[in-house]
């Protein structure tokens, strides 16, 4: 969430130079047409609350108000999930995206919506309002595994990769995230391979515990099957001519390349910077290290001043949390304040295998091993100098070049 939001839709419109960015993950209903079992949301999936126009606006004026005291100019991005968030309907979004307009009128302020969906359900009005009301796209396609299925159990693949012909054919630009999991870890390279011959560029997100501890077990990756996967995907999109990029391998690359190339130390600071909050249909404010977990909500954005919220006991206990586990792990790391600025540790860690409460005992399996790794390629392959510079007369520079890249 790089996080396991941020880079799983295709954006359309860049950020304001030195701007901060901060993004609100908003689950504006539970209720989706699809029932797959390892969502963290599966028990939910048949509820119809929704947020209210009301509701959004109070969030609005809520969020503004605190962004309005940054000296500098931020960029507020609202990423609308569930549930299945296209089941609203195009005039939902187009009368909450009038209200942003109403109420973000600092010009400080930048607003972008992305949208993650299931792409299951597709007309003429939504094509419309993603070509031109959503500053990103996300689908969500699980290749090979048969998890992504309607309440009746039909695989939904067909309808998707013919819904992403028609965003193709309409012009809309769009990224992928497809889960890992143990049903389709042995498709890893078919799965590769299918982003590339499309051209998309996907995120592969291994798989979280569900809403029990016990939700995913039969199919969650241990920390060492996923460091195996990621390497093997850094190998195939290394020798790939395929013009796109795969997270999170495409982070981890750029940072370490420009951690190697003399970039001033990066550090992750929840207390003085919060960059990706979660609020639940019920307005509830979290942490994504806290998603959904009622008692440690930081306060509710229907009615409370987030100004407030940030700066209450709630959300200190969750900073001193994260900061205990980034303690725990972090401190002796080579690429710590490099390459890693200790966020999957303060952030992501609590959804993985097997983590122990409190920051004692968790491990860095995934990046430490992949940063190690492509570390040495990197030298290996000639794109690091023995002395960490770019070396452009490699025949693999352009692949780490990061002016080359393909724009976010």
């Amino acid at each position: 969430m790089a996080t396991l939001y941020e880079p799983e839709a295709v954006s359309r419109r860049s950020s304001p130079a030195a701007a901060r960015k901060v993004q609100f993950v908003v689950t504006t209903s539970k209720h989706c047409n699809l029932r797959c079992s390892y969502c963290y949301e599966f028990p939910d999936l048949g509820d119809r609350t929704t947020m209210s126009s009301e509701q959004l606006e109070r969030m609005y004026r809520s969020i503004a108000d605190h962004y309005y005291r940054c000296d500098q100019p931020v960029v507020i991005e609202f990423d609308w999930h569930g549930g299945e968030p296209l089941l609203l309907g195009a005039d939902f979004y187009w009368r909450t995206f009038d209200d942003q307009t109403k109420i973000f009128d600092d010009p400080k302020i930048t607003i972008r919506n992305n949208v993650q969906t299931n792409l299951t359900v597709l007309n003429e009005p939504l094509v419309k309002l993603l070509y031109e009301g959503f500053d990103g796209v996300g689908v969500s396609i699980d290749l090979f595994s048969g998890l992504r299925v309607n309440a009746g159990g039909r695989d939904s693949q067909p309808a998707v990769l013919e819904n992403m012909d028609r965003l193709h054919q309409a012009g809309v630009p769009f990224g992928c995230i497809t889960v890992l999991s143990r049903r389709n870890r042995a498709h890893l390279r078919k799965i590769f391979r299918f982003f590339a011959e499309a051209c998309i560029s996907p995120r592969i997100l291994p798989i979280h515990r569900g809403a029990t501890d016990a939700q995913n077990d039969t199919d969650l990756l241990s920390e060492d099957e996923v460091l195996q996967a990621f390497v093997e995907l850094f190998e195939m999109w290394v020798e790939s001519p395929a013009p796109i990029i795969i997270e999170p391998i495409d982070t981890y690359a750029r940072d370490l390349v420009a951690a190697l190339s003399g970039r001033k130390p990066s550090y992750y600071d929840k207390g003085k910077w919060e960059s990706i909050y979660i609020v639940n249909t019920d307005g509830n404010l979290y942490s994504y290290a806290d998603l959904f977990d009622v008692p440690l909500s930081h306060g509710n954005l229907f009615d409370e001043s987030m100004h407030a919220i940030v700066n209450g006991a709630r959300h200190r206990r969750a900073i001193d949390a994260a900061d205990a586990r980034m303690r725990a792990t972090c401190a002796n790391c080579r690429h710590y304040g490099r390459a890693c600025s200790g966020y999957p540790m303060a952030e992501e860690s609590t959804h993985r295998l097997n983590p122990t409460p409190g920051g004692e005992g968790l491990t860095c399996t995934r990046e430490r091993g992949l940063l190690d790794h492509i570390r040495r390629r990197l030298f290996e392959l000639g794109v690091l100098s023995a002395s960490g510079e770019l070396n452009r007369e490699s025949e693999y520079f352009q692949r780490f070049d990061p002016s080359l890249r393909i724009p976010r």
